[in-house]
């Protein structure tokens, strides 16, 4: 296995194996990637380039780290106490320069296997907001029984809980849900997840889906605090059922580009801040009046609207497609507020076809891309398209399909959305 001799104190207690390694690089993952001694590479979660260090193996080709033992200069101390366990905050050790850094240059490298490197624009990194406190929804998952009641989020590669009183990328006034959460619960059994956001008036709007009982006074208390105006609202999914129980309006609340207020689907998809999600559709507009001005448009993918509110005035005739119906609604209830004329459809974006009028496609997929609209997209007109996306591979997939078709890569913003994580979000502009 390469492991040079030595030994360290593993977490059951037993002497362990352990390898001094020379960390060359970030994977795309944001782990260390070393060689071994015998030439294999390790993937070191925690551990920085540049750095020496010793891990002991866990699995044909990860290893747990156990000390630094020459450190980057880029390293820093994590500005919570849980960053080292929870599954959060995986790169809240590496100063935020170099975290933007290796965004912007993992963007690059995965889109130039695809494209060709020289196909590929530089990154431009956009950092909207703090990168502490910033997040304005999250989502906690819950343990009761006979001890109590325990929030917090999961390990690392791991359905292990790691309790969390407080959460230093949530914005302050979502902290109180910890508590809250657990006074709410008690008495309850069994294992769930909560989403926790911002609803009408400030407050806080809870989406509770729930494995096991709850104690029948939990009912109760969700309805007193929704009377007392202490939550918005809340919805509870108990086992497989159907339809959730509500109190109150458990839809979050954001601002939208215009300065006015967004109505989200309550449960539905939404970027983890709201300078963040400003930013994105500041971005998406910018681009829609530099390269399609006034033409005829297609967003797929729509969601609520948070991208099709800032991109209505700036284009044509606006088509928005999005398939859940929650997420329809609250894209209607938002256009309708605004009293902008976009045709709001439902229908599987991936199965669109798209019009011949259509000068410019905006997209924001889920995480597996969007196979589908991309081939549609393909075989269409359309002359431009900005594709939103949270994930860097799929992105680079998608845009080898569409440059087969005749587009361009033309500009490319790494969007730092997740701070203190490995994650990243990327806006592409392609046109034939």
């Amino acid at each position: 296995m390469g492991r040079r001799p030595g030994s360290a104190r593993g977490a059951r207690g037993r002497d362990e194996v352990s390898l001094e390694l020379a960390v060359g690089s970030l994977a795309d993952t944001g782990e260390g990637s070393a060689l071994g001694p015998d030439a294999t590479r390790w993937l070191v979660p925690g551990a920085l380039a540049g750095e020496t260090v010793r891990a002991v193996p866990e699995g044909a080709r990860r290893a747990r780290l156990l000390a630094v033992l020459v450190p980057s200069e880029a390293r820093v101390e994590p500005a919570c106490p849980v960053a080292r366990v929870c599954g959060g905050c995986d790169l809240m050790h590496l100063a935020l320069p170099e975290q933007q850094a290796f965004h912007a240059r993992r963007l690059a490298e995965l889109c130039g296997r695809t494209l060709g490197r020289a196909a590929v624009p530089e990154p431009r990194v956009l950092a909207p907001g703090a990168a502490l406190g910033y997040r304005s929804r999250a989502r906690l998952h819950v343990r009761a029984d006979a001890r109590g009641v325990v929030l917090g989020y999961r390990a690392p590669r791991s359905h292990a809980l790691v309790p969390v009183r407080a959460c230093a990328v949530l914005e302050p006034a979502l902290e109180p849900a910890f508590a809250e959460l657990a006074a709410l619960l008690a008495g309850a059994r069994g294992t769930g997840e909560v989403a926790l956001a911002r609803g009408a008036g400030g407050a806080r709007v809870y989406d509770l889906r729930w494995q096991g009982e709850l104690a029948p006074a939990s009912y109760g208390r969700l309805d007193a605090a929704v009377r007392a105006g202490e939550l918005a609202g809340a919805r509870v999914w108990l086992g497989g059922a159907r339809e959730p129980l509500s109190f109150g309006d458990a839809r979050p609340r954001m601002p939208g580009p215009d300065g006015r207020e967004l109505v989200l689907a309550a449960g539905a998809f939404a970027q983890p801040s709201d300078a963040g999600a400003l930013a994105l559709a500041a971005t998406v507009r910018a681009l829609a009046a530099r390269v399609a001005p006034g033409r005829p448009a297609l967003e797929l993918f729509a969601g609520s609207g948070t991208l099709t509110v800032a991109l209505a005035p700036e284009t044509g005739p606006l088509e928005a497609v999005e398939s859940e119906p929650a997420s329809l609604a609250c894209l209607r209830d938002n256009l309708r507020a605004r009293g902008l004329a976009v045709r709001a459809r439902q229908a599987d974006a991936n199965a669109f076809a798209v019009s011949r009028e259509v000068e410019l496609v905006v997209l924001e997929p889920p995480r597996a891309g969007a196979p589908g609209a991309v081939e549609h997209i393909a075989a269409s007109r359309a002359r431009h398209v900005v594709y939103v996306s949270c994930a860097p591979m799929t992105l680079a997939r998608d845009a080898a399909r569409l440059a087969a078709a005749g587009f361009a890569l033309r500009e490319l913003v790494s969007v730092e959305l997740f701070p203190q994580t490995e994650h990243a979000e990327a806006i592409a502009w392609l046109a034939r």
